[in-house]
């Protein structure tokens, strides 16, 4: 609990939060926790669980959201048989697990942001960045 070189919960919100743009509502496919960097995204925020996994991204497609999710979470689509949501980043190897964040809404701003990649020390400290 001591150890200064143990990975915080800080640095994974400061890097999901320069990720994810200011105006664009954060969600999580079954991981609810995601949402304590967001506190002030309480009206929008949401959480998909399994049940309800294909209508909520049905629901989202088109609009500005952040959809934060593992790597091969989402449900294979007829249109493309994958995602066809723009990558904003890979957030891999984080004390939480990896995550790929999509944009799923239709801004140009949005969809020319070069995807990034976040490589962490898993429970230490620090990560590195590359795009």
């Amino acid at each position: 609990m001591r150890n200064p070189n143990l990975a915080s919960f800080e640095q994974f919100t400061k890097v999901i939060r320069d990720i994810i743009p200011e105006d664009v509502c954060p969600v999580a496919i079954k991981n609810p926790s995601i949402w304590l960097a967001f506190p002030e995204k309480d009206r929008c925020f949401a959480t998909i669980e399994n049940r309800s996994r294909e209508e909520a991204l049905a629901d989202i497609e088109g609009k500005e959201y952040a959809l934060v999710t593992r790597p091969n979470s989402l449900p294979e689509r007829a249109d493309d048989n994958g995602s066809s949501y723009h990558i904003l980043a890979e957030m891999l190897n984080t004390p939480y697990g990896n995550l790929i964040i999509y944009y799923t809404g239709s801004n140009p701003r949005y969809l020319a942001i070069e995807p990034k990649r976040y490589e962490f020390f898993g429970l230490l400290s620090g990560y590195t960045s590359s795009r």
